[in-house]
């Protein structure tokens, strides 16, 4: 918020006015006056009123001075002086480097889009049509609205940046084939709402809540909305006033001296075609298997009472040695309020990440503090190593796998160097969590004790994840698991959970686990 509120500083747009001193690229789609400057360096003033990007990259230079600040200034001074240098260097380097280029980049794709409308008319509105969602999503899309606005103003008509008109109707269609083709509840409910959203024109839900999450949904509504900007390009369609998107925009594309012609048609027809081909697509191809469960066996278990009570349990053994603690004593406000998933946490006794199941990688953050594992039956699996050791990116961290490899259940995953968490002032908690706990009943906690492995069963009819913990010489009994029958001599533990009823025998090892 601080970046972007610098940006948007009255003062800098009252600089902006002044005497230009000299001008950058004149005569350029990114034409630059500079009025001033800071510490000898040309301050290049462009307007950010019409684009976030420059703010995001802002945050992201952020991130990365906070990270150095905090390594080399001493503790005893840290809490005041790395907010305020971070500040300060992100400030600068965004106002003289990185909000310019970002801005002058919009500016260049806008002036391209149109050099290649005098070449081929065709292939422009293919390229506004399909690279339009990708410019929403980077902001990049209101680059082009001052050239519209002057179209409309100069010309009486504008007939290049309209070919993005089929977007939200592609959209509209992508997002409501995922909710007739899905048969997951969660996602369901979200694809409804936002494919109604996206037919009258505010299309964000359908991208960030659908499409986007799901990739392949994302790839389909580009290439349909290209489809649909070149035939709108080849029958010449054009936007005679400023209107709104989605289904109040059409009235906009009627000529106002010969009403209904071939150009409005055009726009019908461009629609049409390519809202079937988004549609099509994506119920042929656009939703991924694990959202396509069958309807007819689940009628089958909510039929049979024995089938709703079976069980498919997956074992996981613990990610990392160390003593079990809490999910809630983490130091970490969002881990500990449960918001990421719920779980568990161990503070490690040697310096190596496994996996916890059989599964596939399907998330390794760059400084590798991180890794995401999705199992067969779906559940995903997040082990965070140590609290907000993303700032040592990637110092003391030595990744053993990379993002799409299958992996085995106790293969390592990661190796850290505790002394290096030591030395930097770091927390070493391994968070282990089920990232989707929301998709089952429950996700239960066994009580805390040192642990050599974890284990946890996940219940795929009754929807119940059981973290259970080896403690000294016990049985791994969780707190929602009660008691029935404890045989000490035999070492040997039958218990019942309390909420399902399922039944779970356990055996302990002869000598406790160390």
């Amino acid at each position: 918020m601080a970046v972007g509120a610098s940006l948007l500083y009255p003062s800098l747009a009252m600089l902006k006015a002044a005497e230009p001193m000299f001008t950058l690229f004149a005569n350029s789609p990114i034409e630059t006056a500079v009025t001033s400057t800071f510490l000898g360096i040309p301050l290049l003033l462009v307007t950010y009123t019409s684009s976030v990007i420059p703010s995001i990259v802002g945050c992201y230079i952020d991130s990365k001075f906070e990270g150095l600040f905090k390594r080399i200034v001493p503790d005893v001074i840290k809490m005041f002086v790395v907010p305020a240098c971070t500040l300060l260097s992100t400030v600068a380097v965004t106002l003289l480097i990185a909000g310019p280029v970002v801005t002058w980049i919009g500016d260049l794709l806008a002036a391209g889009m149109l050099a290649i409308r005098g070449f081929n008319p065709v292939l422009t509105g293919m390229l506004v049509g399909g690279l339009w969602q990708a410019l929403v999503v980077l902001g990049l899309h209101q680059a082009f609205v001052p050239i519209q606005l002057n179209s409309l103003l100069a010309q009486g008509f504008e007939n290049v940046i309209c070919n993005m008109q089929c977007v939200p109707f592609v959209t509209m269609s992508v997002v409501f084939a995922v909710y007739l083709r899905a048969c997951d509840a969660e996602l369901k409910q979200r694809a409804l709402p936002a494919s109604i959203s996206s037919f009258f024109g505010v299309s964000e839900p359908s991208i960030y809540g659908v499409a986007l999450p799901l990739k392949r949904s994302f790839i389909i509504t580009i290439a349909a909305s290209a489809v649909g900007g070149g035939i709108m390009a080849f029958f010449n369609c054009s936007l005679f006033t400023q209107g709104r998107m989605g289904l109040f925009a059409l009235p906009a594309y009627i000529n106002p001296t010969e009403g209904l012609n071939m150009q409005f048609w055009g726009l019908i027809i461009a629609l049409v075609v390519s809202c079937l081909m988004g549609f099509i697509l994506t119920f042929l191809f656009g939703v991924p298997s694990k959202y396509l469960t069958s309807a007819a066996s689940e009628d089958k278990g909510e039929a049979s009472p024995s089938a709703s009570s079976q069980t498919k349990q997956e074992v996981f053994v613990a990610p990392v040695a160390g003593e079990v603690v809490a999910l809630e004593d983490v130091d970490d406000e969002v881990f500990a309020s449960g918001s990421v998933g719920k779980g568990v946490a161990v503070k490690p006794s040697e310096g190596t990440v496994v996996a916890p199941a059989d599964g596939e990688v399907t998330m390794l953050f760059k400084a590798c503090h991180a890794v995401g594992i999705t199992t067969a039956s779906g559940a995903e699996l997040l082990i965070h190593i140590g609290i907000d050791t993303v700032q040592l990116d990637g110092h003391g961290f030595e990744a053993q796998v990379k993002t799409d490899d299958s992996v085995k259940q106790g293969q390592p995953l990661v190796r850290f160097d505790r002394d290096v968490f030591s030395s930097e002032g770091y927390d070493d908690t391994v968070i282990f969590l089920v990232s989707n706990s929301a998709s089952f009943q429950d996700v239960v906690r066994s009580q805390a004790g040192a642990v050599r492995c974890h284990r946890s069963r996940t219940s795929r009819g009754s929807r119940v994840v059981h973290f259970v913990v080896w403690g000294h010489g016990c049985s791994p009994v969780p707190r929602a698991i009660v008691e029935e029958d404890v045989c000490h001599a035999n070492r040997h533990a039958h218990v019942r959970h309390a909420f399902t009823g399922l039944s779970v025998s356990v055996w302990c090892k002869s000598r406790p686990y160390p």
